[in-house]
């Protein structure tokens, strides 16, 4: 039998692992409002639900569809609409089609009511914690913010009170394509990816999935110690390259790059740096033995240049064994 309970404001408010927002005194700053958000995302996104895919709540509610299609690819969060007063039953319907089409409509009717729901506590939780000056101008004369959702809320407060300046926004842009250093977890870099995305779309100006891909991609690639996963990685169907897919791919591949140097337990990611190093310089040394030898001279220098780190980076993890 369908559950047709669905739990009130109040409810998901005290539920909620952030039931209150800080209190903004005064005009409300791009950084403020974006931390709310941040703090209400972590609230919503412990709801479960079938929406957008299933595995992030109701994330999609306060995201923009291009920037959820990058965490959900292909899995749109739909909002749900009122399904009317009665089951949609055709005459003529058999006793198992309207008791089909009856559970559909209960649970398309519970889906807008908990969204509802949900969606008023969001807002009552940002009324109280914002002056209402701040809001007056969006509210409509007899209902208030009674038709506004969450997600056209914050589109209101960053657009009147915490608009990014060009200089913000450059600034966001360069963190987005900021070198990474493999020595620390691949989740370090893909927390700073998915920062600049929350910013770029709160400032009006949103990443794109393939831009996302692309440019962590070539984050990896300068690294110069996963030719062989981004190789893999290259194969993967086309419709399986989402930003969701290159996470898990990349933690796999450094997980393994640390085993096979034998680093787990005998010094850290510190140690895994020197032998990440190692590895690259062996790779660079093999690409020249192949190469066309019509310069010998030339050949003769960078494999000198190259010697002498590799011998560096050698005795580094002879002593951290040690």
């Amino acid at each position: 039998m369908t559950s047709t309970f669905v739990p009130t404001p109040d409810s998901f408010l005290a539920s909620f692992a952030h039931s209150t927002l800080p209190i903004i005194k005064g005009r409300p700053t791009f950084h403020k409002i974006n931390e709310h958000r941040k703090l209400q995302k972590i609230n919503v996104s412990e709801v479960r639900t079938t929406l957008g895919g299933g595995a992030h709540g109701y994330l999609g509610m306060l995201l923009s569809a291009p920037t959820y299609d990058i965490i959900a690819p292909n899995q749109p969060f739909t909002i749900p609409n009122y399904p009317g007063p009665h089951p949609p039953v055709p005459d003529g319907s058999t006793a198992a089609q309207i008791r089909t089409i009856t559970d559909n409509y209960k649970e398309d009717l519970r889906l807008f009511h908990e969204y509802n729901a949900l969606n008023t506590a969001l807002k009552k939780q940002v009324t109280n914690s914002i002056e209402p000056i701040f809001l007056m101008g969006y509210q409509e004369p007899h209902s208030g913010l009674a038709n506004r959702s969450i997600f056209q809320v914050y589109e209101y407060l960053f657009q009147n009170y915490g608009r990014l300046t060009e200089h913000d926004k450059a600034e966001n842009d360069k963190l987005f394509r900021k070198d990474w250093d493999p020595t620390i977890p691949f989740e370090g870099l893909v927390n700073q990816i998915e920062e600049c995305v929350e910013i770029a779309e709160a400032g009006g100006s949103p990443f794109q999935p393939q831009q996302v891909l692309d440019v962590v991609y070539n984050l990896v690639h300068k690294t110069g110690l996963y030719f062989q996963a981004l190789k893999e990685w290259r194969r993967t169907p086309a419709a399986n390259k989402t930003w969701t897919n290159f996470k898990a791919h990349m933690v796999q591949a450094q997980q393994e790059l640390v085993e096979e140097q034998g680093t787990a337990s005998q010094g850290g990611y510190h140690t895994a740096n020197a032998a990440m190093q190692l590895e690259a310089a062996t790779e660079a040394l093999a690409n020249l033995a192949t190469a066309t030898a019509t310069d010998c001279t030339t050949l003769a220098n960078m494999t000198n240049t190259i010697a002498t780190p590799m011998e560096q980076i050698t005795e580094r993890i002879t002593q951290s064994k040690n």
